[in-house]
């Protein structure tokens, strides 16, 4: 069903049309919230408000309705929205995202086969852990004919690994690093899962790394870092990870 926030009596259509046919959502996805603003500055925090207030209202309203018995007693909103670019900054106002009760962010790398949820902000609860989710690639059948497409084949958090193994990878990634002196996160990587068996997602590994720099034993410097690969290819990255020493810490402290 087509909404479009930006635009007066948009919501208002929507809720006479489900009137119509005596159905009240529990769940609605907004697929994407660029898309169902037409017409407004995503940049522009008057706008994004006034049209997320169009959006508390429909949402308020459609929990009002409690004729049906199967209803549940709230109404949830899932919202998918844009990055940058370089998919690191969150797009538009901040207006949207200071609206939410829990913002994630997912992130994939180009190609790979999982992608990991991470928590970037929850209201009134504690964020939750990192969800890694594996994709497998399917065939599906189009107006065009088959396309390759991506689906959801497991769903797996890292804190559903025994703590013993969680504390191991830690301690790997921590030590490779030392080994080196510092290194970019590909070079980081590759060496750590050699190091590992040739057995560690990037998703994963991008865990360890995240609380590795949380509990200040890692540092992160955004500078060039320039390596050489196991073929002897050299390559180039942003940034420069580097183990924290004690007397660094204690420093700190």
């Amino acid at each position: 069903m087509p909404i479009n926030f930006a635009q007066y009596g948009s919501t208002d259509k929507a809720l006479a049309d489900l009137a119509v046919q005596r159905f009240r959502p529990d769940f609605i996805v907004i697929d994407t919230w660029f898309k169902s603003t037409a017409g407004a500055k995503v940049s522009d925090q008057a706008e994004m408000t006034a049209a997320l207030d169009r959006l508390t209202v429909f949402q308020k309203t459609l929990e009002k309705v409690t004729e049906f018995k199967d209803s549940l007693p709230l109404v949830t909103v899932l919202i998918l929205a844009h990055t940058d670019k370089k998919g690191i900054d969150l797009f538009g106002s901040i207006a949207q995202f200071a609206n939410c009760d829990v913002l994630y962010m997912l992130h994939r790398e180009e190609h790979a086969l999982e992608v990991t949820l991470s928590c970037e902000g929850a209201r009134d609860i504690e964020e939750p852990a990192d969800v890694i989710i594996g994709l497998e690639k399917v065939f599906i059948e189009t107006a065009n004919g088959p396309e390759e497409n991506l689906a959801v084949v497991k769903e797996l958090t890292i804190f559903d690994k025994p703590f013993s193994e969680i504390v191991k990878d830690h301690t790997l990634a921590k030590e490779v690093l030392a080994a080196r002196g510092g290194a970019g996160f590909d070079q980081w990587y590759e060496e750590t899962k050699s190091r590992r068996g040739g057995k560690l997602s990037t998703a994963i590994f991008t865990k360890i790394v995240k609380d590795l720099v949380k509990a200040q034993l890692v540092r992160h410097a955004d500078i060039p870092n320039v390596w050489v690969d196991a073929s002897g290819r050299e390559r180039k990255s942003k940034g420069l990870y580097q183990v924290v020493s004690e007397g660094a810490e204690r420093a700190s402290a």
